[in-house]
């Protein structure tokens, strides 16, 4: 495997998605499942709709082409099994939306295509409209029986409604891995202590862990890690023994204080990566623990540099890892106001939101001064190719969605 401080972006991505974990699969309650994976295409059980259903409120009739019909006692009402209902011709009934249709019923008027009249003590419809529907919903016109009912994906409230719509109650889905994240530096202070002079607070883990609550995957923090050899190879020791992925935000540059990389080393993780030509993020770390089916992340430890590394790499590596063909998806769209750098030779990542007028939508990049700080309102990752150096305004430019 090819290992280098110079790889580019693409490069790192494909090494990862070479590298992806071995997961089973489980069966779980559908009530459980928003945001899991699926472990196979699944297809519908039964028809949708299962009978042929009125789409709206109205009277029920055989269309002979006749006009006036005499109005039945009777009524359809959702839930109500009626499908044997005789209606003579020239007859109708009232019938409910949602109500399964008699079968001698080929056509519903609305209410509003009708006016009621009253001849002999008989009541009776005229029907003012003839509709270009008969508005009537037919068995299996949304789905039939053995249809693909859900692609390979994760499972979104409308996607766990489809399901339980179409009779599953239990899904069986990819088991979500278990993450690791590790907070290290001298300088960190957990939000709940006090900060004192030279200090910062811990930022990264609440960042990564709420990521990987957006998509569903449990993990443990294991807390803020001292630049100390010993104490590092202690928490990634214990995290490689409880956990499938590990995040070790800092110590992972090449200073004198940097211990993740010997860490990974002296723990006989086998290194893919180690530096990539990425703005911000550039020391980024891949390896695998192998026969154990572990990954290692090691990721510079500014909060920007952590989300652009966690969107292009480790989302990524997560959802393939559990069968989901997701890749990162840049739009082109047009940049509000010019940009330009000096240097051209890395591939750069800019913090951005979206300006909206009556004619387009537009870029518009945030005010940035360094990856050790999380802009405000950022909506998207704007990308910067190697080899430009400037994107005039209106040109477009590639935005992730974040």
């Amino acid at each position: 495997m090819k290992v280098s401080q110079k790889l580019s972006v693409n490069e790192v991505y494909n090494i990862i998605l070479n590298n992806i974990l071995s997961l089973e699969n489980e069966i779980i309650d559908l009530k459980d499942s928003l945001k899991r994976i699926p472990s196979k295409k699944i297809y519908a059980k039964i028809d949708n709709p299962t009978f042929d259903k009125s789409a709206m409120d109205g009277y029920g009739y055989y269309d002979n082409g006749n006009n006036k019909f005499e109005i039945l006692s009777d009524i359809v009402l959702a839930g109500d099994c009626k499908s044997d209902l005789n209606i003579p011709v020239n007859s109708c009934i009232r019938i409910m939306t949602g109500a399964m249709i008699p079968k001698s019923i080929n056509r519903i008027s609305k209410f509003e295509s009708i006016k009621t009249l009253k001849e002999n003590d008989k009541n009776y419809i005229f029907i003012k409209e003839i509709e270009k529907s008969n508005n009537i919903i037919e068995r299996g016109s949304n789905l039939e029986a053995g249809d693909l009912l859900l692609d390979i994906k994760p499972l979104e409230a409308e996607d766990i409604s489809i399901l339980a719509s179409n009779g599953y109650s239990k899904i069986e889905v990819k088991k979500s891995p278990k993450v690791a994240i590790i907070s290290t530096g001298n300088e960190l202070v957990d939000i709940s202590k006090e900060l004192e002079l030279g200090k910062i607070y811990d930022s990264n883990s609440h960042l990564i862990s709420n990521k990987l609550k957006s998509m569903n995957i449990d993990y443990n923090f294991y807390g803020i890690t001292k630049d100390d050899y010993n104490a590092l190879n202690s928490v990634v020791s214990n995290a490689l023994q409880e956990c499938d992925i590990i995040l070790v935000s800092g110590g992972i540059s090449f200073g004198d204080k940097d211990y993740s990389g010997k860490v990974f080393n002296d723990l006989k993780i086998k290194k893919l990566c180690h530096g990539v030509l990425m703005k911000p993020g550039k020391p980024f770390y891949f390896g695998i623990k192998e026969n154990y089916n572990k990954a290692v992340f090691g990721i510079p430890g500014n909060p920007f540099a952590v989300l652009v590394s966690f969107e292009n790499f480790i989302k990524p590596y997560i959802y393939n890892s559990m069968g989901y063909k997701y890749s990162n998806v840049f739009l082109k769209m047009p940049l509000f106001e010019t940009y330009s750098r000096n240097k051209s030779n890395i591939e750069e990542y800019l913090p951005a939101d979206f300006i909206h007028n009556e004619n387009s939508t537009f870029v518009k990049l945030l005010s940035y001064k360094g990856s050790f700080y999380m802009p405000r309102d950022i909506k998207a990752l704007m990308k910067i190719d190697i080899g430009i150096n400037e994107i005039k305004a209106h040109e477009n430019v590639k935005v992730k969605i974040i």
